[in-house]
């Protein structure tokens, strides 16, 4: 078993690549934070698939010196990149982390103990989409049926509940891993195809299924913690095209329908996928999206800032009736119940 302070056994064992989720912006916090994070020696592979020729020069001026690029022409699926990153790794094990993924310090080596101690195919952290608000810690797959047919839930264990310091939660099997952070063992992902180029969607569960049904768990490790940069609003220019083709959902109905033929399960039948991928495709301005470019961004920019101001009184009227109703002694009347009790 490899000896966590052991950073040359890390690098031997282990290496780190970071890909393309859906923005190329963000990728230079990543890269800054998770060197700053990860203690070396080790590998740090940089995929991109289709980053404007600007993007690729600041990247290779500014961590050239700690990473390798690897520069694909055309913008790439989730699968796609997984691939290229097996097919680049020569150590055992594979730590896979999205651009828009800030890793906290000591994230490694927890999931590589927990690989060590379960046997596990692949491990993923505690994912946080705000400081204190958990994403996922953990993901279940949940299956019903009706008249012989499945139907196919995702689940995100413990979503949306707060997180400080630590928690009591334990390392569990799950049945998948959301894609922002895992760490594989390469060679039976290789082995198994675990990554389906023709699916656009859903990567994470179709490689889960893959991967048991070639007898290997999947383990969520509560003592790795990483920060997910959920996006709010697609404001830089060399993000929109990328960002069209992450969510374009001519792309993500065929490989849902390609997903059931696959395993015989509907993912779509509980409305949360078309649900879901509108509020992601509303996050790109209407003009951004016909014309990529500073002024179009601008003027999106300027719509959503009138939204904002029309939508004020109705704020606070809302306001109002919370006060009317007592809304607001969850803040300030706390203190005094407790110096009552």
């Amino acid at each position: 078993m490899i000896h966590m302070s052991d950073g040359k056994n890390i690098a031997k064992r282990c290496t780190v690549c970071v890909v393309v989720r859906d923005r190329f912006s963000t990728t230079f916090r990543c890269l800054d934070n998770l060197i700053a994070n990860t203690p070396e020696p080790y590998e740090l592979v940089v995929i991109l698939g289709g980053a404007p020729a600007h993007v690729q020069k600041a990247l290779q001026e500014g961590f050239g010196h700690k990473a390798r690029f690897v520069f694909e022409k055309k913008f790439l699926n989730q699968a796609e990149y997984r691939n290229i990153a097996l097919r680049e790794t020569q150590t055992p094990l594979v730590a896979i982390v999205e651009n828009d993924v800030y890793v906290r310090p000591g994230w490694l080596p927890p999931l590589i103990r927990c690989l060590d101690e379960t046997g596990a195919g692949f491990v993923v952290p505690l994912v946080l989409e705000a400081p204190t608000i958990i994403h996922t810690a953990g993901n279940d797959l949940m299956i019903t049926h009706k008249n012989g047919k499945s139907y196919g839930h995702k689940v995100l264990r413990y979503a949306k509940i707060m997180y400080y310091e630590d928690s009591n939660i334990q390392r569990a099997r799950t049945d998948y891993g959301e894609l922002h952070c895992q760490l594989f063992q390469a060679e039976p992902a290789r082995r198994l195809e675990i990554f389906d180029e023709r699916l656009h969607e859903p990567t994470e569960v179709d490689s889960g299924l893959m991967m048991a049904k070639g007898g290997y768990e999947m383990w969520f490790e509560p003592t790795s913690v990483v920060d997910f940069d959920f996006p709010e609003r697609i404001t830089k220019v060399e993000d929109i095209r990328v960002y069209k083709f992450k969510w374009d959902q001519k792309n993500i109905v065929e490989s849902m329908a390609i997903f059931e033929k696959k395993w015989g399960i509907d993912l779509t039948a509980l409305r949360t996928w078309p649900v879901f991928l509108t509020s992601m495709n509303q996050r790109l301005g209407i003009w951004s999206r016909i014309f990529p470019s500073r002024w179009a961004v601008a003027v999106d920019e300027f719509y959503y800032l009138l939204k904002s101001w029309f939508k004020s009184p109705l704020v606070l009227w809302r306001k109002f009736k919370d006060w009317r109703v007592g809304h607001y002694r969850w803040q300030t009347g706390r203190g005094r119940a407790g110096k009552r009790g």
